[in-house]
């Protein structure tokens, strides 16, 4: 059984890899009518993040681990420090957590990336 941890608003939140798979299903369903996230989404989604933080060297660590594990030919694209390419990653979805309401914002965020 995941653990559950106090959530905004006083209610549950499950916490850990079941709270991520979650929140990704949700991120997953383009096209249909779940393409705006509810508050309470966003509460979830920024409440993980924050969980998150403190490890952020070990999660980014870990995604890209993953992402090469999945598809080596993948880490011939990132020819820099994959550290500081970690902390990038982590920056930009704290961005991005921060902005959910706020989509226009991320949008800025990720154009800036792209110079």
């Amino acid at each position: 059984m995941p653990h559950r941890s106090a959530g905004p608003r006083g209610r549950g939140a499950l916490s850990g890899e079941k709270h991520w798979h979650t929140i990704c299903k949700v991120l997953a369903r383009k096209g249909s009518s779940h393409d705006v996230m509810t508050r309470d989404q966003a509460d979830m989604v920024q409440l993980t993040w924050r969980s998150v933080l403190p490890v952020g060297d070990t999660f980014a660590e870990l995604f890209y681990g993953r992402l090469f594990a999945l598809d080596p030919d993948v880490r011939r694209l990132f020819k820099d420090d994959i550290v500081e390419q970690g902390r990038n990653l982590t920056a930009m979805l704290s961005v991005a957590t921060a902005n959910l309401a706020k989509p226009e914002r991320i949008s800025v965020a990720l154009r800036q990336l792209g110079r």
